[in-house]
């Protein structure tokens, strides 16, 4: 919605629908905040925040403060049919998708043992939650993954309030 906003030359060639550009824009305009999945997932999350600055960064932010590493597969994103269509035209918007902020989507951890039963509490109260990755070894730092499982370059994880 950003970029749309800003005329990005790569949103005007994606040729993307009326319909789709105002879902790109209300998503930016008038986010919705994830509050009944919030409820959800209190009892179960190990960790959590929302992702305001960007998925990558917000990750490492999130993996920084527990002392952990982490794996982010970008293919298992959970894409709108408007941001897919847009990536599909300019594959270069990756970056944007994974580092861009203004999502105010939550980003968590639970373990492995209740992760099913939070996919089916939340199905069942009608909230869509989608694993993304994982957490791994302190060491390891956070690597994100394109879809044949090769690390990304980012040039910038995430948005900085101080830069």
């Amino acid at each position: 919605g950003l970029l749309l906003r800003q005329g990005d030359e790569r949103l005007q060639a994606a040729a993307l629908g009326e319909a789709q550009r105002q879902a790109l824009l209300q998503a930016y305009l008038r986010p919705q905040p994830s509050l009944a999945l919030g409820q959800i997932i209190r009892p179960l999350a190990s960790a959590s925040m929302d992702i305001s600055d960007g998925l990558a960064g917000d990750f490492a932010r999130l993996c920084a403060a527990s002392c952990v590493g982490g794996v982010i597969d970008s293919a298992a994103l959970p894409l709108s049919p408007a941001a897919t269509a847009a990536l599909a035209a300019s594959p270069d918007l990756l970056n944007t998708v994974l580092c861009g902020g203004d999502d105010y989507q939550l980003l968590f951890t639970v373990s492995p043992q209740q992760a099913e039963e939070l996919e089916k509490t939340a199905a069942s109260r009608g909230q869509k939650v989608s694993r993304i990755g994982g957490i791994v070894s302190a060491s390891a730092g956070v690597k994100v993954l394109d879809a044949d499982g090769e690390p990304l370059d980012l040039a910038k994880a995430a948005y900085d309030h101080f830069a």
